[in-house]
């Protein structure tokens, strides 16, 4: 439960930090009952996003951490145009393999995200963006995202493409709405 307030107070101050662009829609093929189709791409990625408590280091890998180490990630997305966002993402990293007890640093990037087009991985058309850090820790910038039930899916980091964009989804790791 710490971990779930400590969640919802970073993407409250991120969600302060940045202008909103109202709520999130959901294209037809999100599948998720509403049936109904944004407006424009940005609509799709509007909102608060979380990662699942992800292990750094197991217990004994790390002599720094000996009882392991972990962290999730909270991710705002706000509407600035048509296929324009602006992002905060806050990293906070915990000296336990599960995300409990003490948060022990929290790592906040700020920038913009532009929707760069689409892409076919499979038979499943997904939209192209880049990430630019304007302040904060790099966060990676050309990526893949794709909406679907509900849940937000990001391109894995290898192999990319000539343009430089992933050619594969990682549908094992998404991110969820807060």
């Amino acid at each position: 439960m710490n971990t779930r307030m400590s969640l919802l107070a970073c993407a409250s101050a991120a969600m302060l930090l940045v202008a909103c662009g109202g709520g999130s829609s959901s294209s037809s093929s999100d599948d998720n009952g509403s049936g109904s189709t944004p407006g424009e791409k940005a609509d799709t990625y509007v909102g608060s996003w979380r990662t699942e408590c992800k292990e750094d280091y197991a217990a004994g890998e790390n002599p720094a951490y000996p009882g392991g180490k972990s962290q999730f990630t909270g991710l705002v997305l706000a509407k600035t145009g048509a296929t324009a966002l602006n992002f905060t993402q806050n990293t906070a990293e915990y000296e336990t393999p599960n995300c409990s007890g003490p948060r022990t640093a929290l790592f906040t990037s700020r920038g913009t995200v532009s929707l760069d087009g689409s892409k076919r991985i499979g038979n499943v058309e997904v939209d192209k963006a880049t990430f630019t850090t304007t302040s904060g820790p790099v966060v990676i910038g050309k990526v893949l995202l794709w909406v679907n039930n509900g849940l937000l899916y990001k391109g894995t980091q290898a192999p990319r493409d000539a343009q430089g964009y992933p050619n594969q989804m990682e549908t094992n790791d998404p991110w969820s709405p807060i």
